[in-house]
């Protein structure tokens, strides 16, 4: 047995008395999940993204990244549900894109 191996073994025995926890895997999560109102996305999604878990959206330029989380995000409140959207590379301008908002969410009248 190569020496790494055996170590490994070693270490792994000790462990398992004082700390069983430390060797098992935690169990996977499925977690339910919401289409994102784009159907191919959704196919290849198999069903949408997962509900409670963060997503991180990544691709070119201009590949549509926006446009899916917005659907997706719309989808959401139209539905009643709780949702955030954090731009971490500060794209996003409200300005540029505020008429966009505007179609995707439009402003209900206030019943006061």
């Amino acid at each position: 047995m190569p020496f790494a191996a055996t170590i490994r073994l070693q270490i792994e025995a000790e462990l398992a008395h004082r700390i069983p926890s430390a060797l098992t895997p935690a169990p996977r999560v499925i977690r339910p999940v919401v289409p994102t109102g784009v159907s191919k996305v959704d196919e290849l999604l198999e069903g949408g993204l997962p509900v409670g878990a963060i997503t991180e959206m990544v691709g070119m330029e201009s590949s549509g990244r926006t446009a899916v989380a917005l659907s997706f995000l719309r989808h959401l409140s139209h539905a009643g549900r709780v949702c955030a959207w954090v731009d971490v590379s500060d794209t996003l301008s409200p300005r540029i894109d505020q008429e966009r908002f505007a179609r995707r969410w439009p402003r209900r009248a206030s019943t006061q």
